[in-house]
């Protein structure tokens, strides 16, 4: 049975071009050929994908060498009213800053920016058989109008699921936050905690934030967890981990 890890990088919009660039050379030369980079269509109004010709021309060049474009919410940033409740609260300003599109927003809406989404990713010639929640946050709502809108797969922190087959892959993802010096000592620590639970795993999931190369001790335990990720195991896209999740795989 192969084992895998699968590299996802965050946020890939154009603020980030620059960190982006150097992320995917980093991890090329540590052995990740193939990553699934997750396109904001528009990070947080500053102006739609398709519209920009760099921008386009540099993310189907990222295609072409084989990196899966996977659409990563619209917007990224949650721009309604927040509900009423302590649980959404916490979330939306705590663990997320507000950036939780799809945690709160209802069906009509969620659909709405799904195929604005797919709107972009067509005109700019990109592929959309994902979509990945900002902050993996999202409710009944939006994983219905995936399933609808012929989205093949998705993913949570813990979960990778194949919207075609119905199946799920427990998988709890290795993630880092770079926000604040406290953050960053405190998520380096539990990453290590998490990688002694996940090495024996048949899949690996590391999901980059573009701003965490900024921070060399981040930055290098990032690389260490890659590095001891991939002995033994190959590196997948998501959209190739679910293809063999098809076929009957791990």
């Amino acid at each position: 049975m192969e084992k895998s890890l699968i590299v996802s990088i965050h946020d890939v919009a154009p603020p980030f071009e620059a960190e982006i660039g150097k992320i995917l050379e980093r991890l090329q030369s540590l052995g990740v050929a193939r990553c699934s980079l997750l396109v904001v269509p528009d990070y947080h109004g500053m102006g739609r994908a398709d519209r920009n010709p760099s921008w386009v021309s540099r993310l189907k060049a990222w295609a072409a060498d084989g990196h899966e474009a996977v659409l990563h919410g619209y917007f990224h940033q949650a721009r309604e009213k927040a509900s009423p409740g302590w649980k959404n609260a916490l979330l939306r300003n705590v663990y997320t800053s507000a950036e939780c599109e799809f945690l709160e927003l209802d069906a009509a809406e969620a659909e709405r920016r799904l195929r604005l989404g797919l709107e972009v990713f067509e005109n700019a010639g990109l592929a959309a058989k994902g979509f990945i929640a900002p902050a993996w946050l999202m409710n009944a709502e939006t994983l219905k109008a995936l399933g609808e809108l012929g989205f093949e797969h998705t993913n949570t922190l813990k979960k990778i699921i194949d919207l075609k087959s119905g199946r799920v892959c427990d998988c709890w993802s290795q993630v880092f936050s770079s926000r604040s010096s406290w953050r960053r000592w405190t998520s380096v620590a539990w990453n290590e905690c998490l990688w002694r639970r996940n090495r024996g795993s048949d899949v690996v999931r590391v999901s980059v934030h573009p701003p965490e190369i900024r921070y060399p001790m981040l930055w290098s335990h990032l690389e260490s967890v890659v590095a001891r990720a991939l002995e033994g195991r190959k590196s997948l896209t998501y959209v190739d981990f679910v293809d063999r999740l098809r076929r009957g795989g791990p």
